[in-house]
């Protein structure tokens, strides 16, 4: 079974893997089944999240705003991206930053967790397992990922998730370890000119395992997206959903929250 259509035979092969290893992990699968009548059809279309059991809804962040999939998007996941975009994006209001955050971090991260949970649970250990050996000084060995250093702005391979990263972390010193699209990275600023702009080149160092191929993940995501199924747990959130992704979420039953932004708060 192929969940979306596959750019090259190198990402086709890594897809038939991940979906014959992910089994019911996999896109589709943690879902909770269709109703089976329609008084179950409308207390589904009331509550995001019938169909799962009291031990999950009772393991979830209390404040949990989206699910993709099983996998929970927080909103103090997504407000710990405020100051970063807001470097990039100055003149636009928190209500305009979380959906930007929304519509190209946590939305697509999210999706790509689904596609392999496992990989996904391997290469944070992995990543955990190099961060250990960095920190004591210990050299790293031929088979651990190697430290890659670039010198460029947010809009190259760097991206504005590890820049953003950098900004925050003292001068040489080693980032925690954090999520990036398709996989798990960590960074350590060499140098930055001051004033430190969005356009400026910075020195940045980084270490990266990946449970999805970097060089189709982005594609891989963006495919995977209308497959995937989306929930609005928090009503008051849903005003930060993309328009393009509503059509296939789940919400709550709720007619004072708009579908689209808010005009007063652009």
């Amino acid at each position: 079974m192929r969940l979306f259509s596959i750019p090259s035979t190198a990402l086709r092969a890594w897809c038939v893997l991940a979906v014959l290893g992910c089994g019911a992990h996999g896109l589709g699968a943690c879902a909770p089944a269709a109703p089976e009548t329609q008084e179950d059809a409308d207390s589904a279309e009331e509550d995001p999240l019938a169909g799962f059991s009291e031990a999950f809804r009772a393991a979830l962040p209390a404040d949990t705003v989206f699910l993709v999939e099983d996998r929970p998007i927080t909103a103090s996941e997504v407000d710990a991206w405020l100051e970063t975009f807001g470097w990039v994006e100055p003149v636009k209001s928190q209500h305009a930053l979380r959906r930007l955050i929304v519509t190209n971090l946590s939305m697509p991260v999210a999706v790509a967790q689904a596609l392999d949970p496992e990989g996904r649970a391997l290469a944070r250990e992995r990543m955990q397992r190099v961060r250990e050996k960095l920190l004591a000084g210990e050299p790293l060995s031929l088979e651990d990922p190697q430290p890659e250093t670039l010198q460029a702005n947010y809009k190259s391979k760097l991206g504005l998730d590890r820049v953003g990263i950098a900004r925050q972390t003292p001068m040489g010193e080693w980032s925690e370890v954090f999520e990036t699209l398709g996989g798990f990275t960590m960074v350590r600023l060499i140098g930055a000119p001051d004033p430190w702009l969005p356009n400026s080149e910075v020195i940045v160092e980084h270490v990266t395992v990946s449970y999805l191929p970097p060089e189709y993940a982005k594609e891989t995501v963006k495919q995977a997206i209308p497959q995937a199924r989306i929930r609005v747990v928090d009503p008051e959130w849903r005003r930060y959903m993309p328009t393009i992704y509503l059509h296939q979420a789940r919400l709550p039953v709720d007619g004072s929250v708009p579908a689209t932004d808010d005009p007063s708060n652009p």
